[in-house]
């Protein structure tokens, strides 16, 4: 690959995108865009960035998810007070998602309208951008990478521009790899769940098909890009969802949810109590060593566990491991 003057030989550029590949499937999901980016640095020089997605608006993009590279947290609230003035957006609406260069000095030229956005740029060391970004102009859905240059005369060049896009494909896939394997890691194996990613908004990463059914099912719901916005809530609070048809459970990472759903058991029925309870049988404890541990009286555990083997229509402890174990 030959641009403006400068060769990226092609069997380089293949290693560089199977190292990514094998790092998506081999390093934990907090460590995975920090060694993607930093693993395309030496070939696409940068010196600071952002990896993010969103939903594009008319004026704005709405960041829900965003892991920052050698910028600090401060970035964000800066950018919150400028985004207005943000020439990306415009940019995706009228042409689409790809691969664009911003001089900023001569992006914001004007002085005394882009003021603030000046001073915000000068702060976070930012002279040029290299904006790469995929767009759905159908619900709004972008996913974008942002490479920041501090010197305004360290100009991004068509050889960076069409680099980044032969990498950025690969970039998104890698990245979507790297979460389907920390979720899979957390079902353990186990395909009673229908899995999901959604970010802390609820819009939908990658959904399987069964997950996407006991939804609607659920939610009397059409929608299949984002959560119910009720089933926020319910996560929000507990991370734990019990619907009347299905029970989802949530595990949160670097601003993503990672959730589990199947059909509601009988299991699902029991109080907190009953549950405990009937977790401590299952481990073969009898009803002095339940009562001890749980600080209750043996008549009041006998109680219980009465109520459970009525709950869950069963009459012994086999029975009751099974019915624990399908949950």
């Amino acid at each position: 690959m030959d641009l403006s003057g400068k060769t990226v030989a092609t069997d380089e550029l293949s290693s560089l995108v199977l190292t990514l590949y094998r790092a998506a499937r081999e390093l934990p999901l907090e460590e995975f865009q920090t060694a993607a980016l930093t693993l395309i640095k030496p070939t696409l020089p940068f010196d600071s960035g952002w990896w993010g997605s969103g939903r594009l608006t008319a004026s704005e993009i709405a960041i829900h998810a965003v892991h920052l590279h050698d910028k600090s947290p401060e970035f964000l609230t800066g950018y919150e007070r400028v985004k207005d003035q943000d020439v990306a957006p415009s940019m995706l609406l009228t042409q689409g998602g790809g691969i664009y260069r911003f001089h900023m000095p001569t992006v914001y030229s004007d002085k005394k309208k882009s003021l603030e956005v000046r001073h915000f740029l000068k702060n976070n060391n930012i002279g040029n951008l290299l904006f790469c970004a995929d767009f759905k102009p159908e619900n709004g859905v972008t996913r974008f990478i942002s490479l920041f240059r501090g010197k305004p005369d360290q100009d991004y060049s068509d050889r960076d521009q069409y680099l980044m896009q032969t990498l950025l494909p690969h970039l998104m896939e890698a990245l979507t790899i790297n979460r389907l394997i920390h979720l899979e890691h957390l079902n353990g194996g186990q395909r009673r769940f229908q899995l999901a990613i959604a970010d802390k908004r609820g819009m939908l990463y990658h959904a399987e098909s069964g997950f996407i059914t006991m939804l609607r099912e659920e939610f009397r719901s059409t929608i299949t890009d984002r959560l119910p916005t009720s089933l926020i809530v319910g996560l929000d609070s507990t991370g734990r969802y019990d619907g009347k048809s299905l029970v989802i459970q949530c595990s949160r990472s670097a601003d993503l949810l990672f959730l589990k759903a199947r059909v509601r058991l009988p299991v699902d029925a029991l109080s907190i109590r009953e549950a405990n309870i009937a977790k401590l049988l299952a481990q073969g404890l009898d009803y002095q060593k339940i009562s001890q541990a749980l600080n209750i009286s043996p008549a009041t555990v006998r109680s219980h566990i009465k109520n459970i083997y009525k709950k869950l229509n069963i009459s012994n402890k086999a029975q009751l491991i099974v019915a624990l174990g399908e949950a």
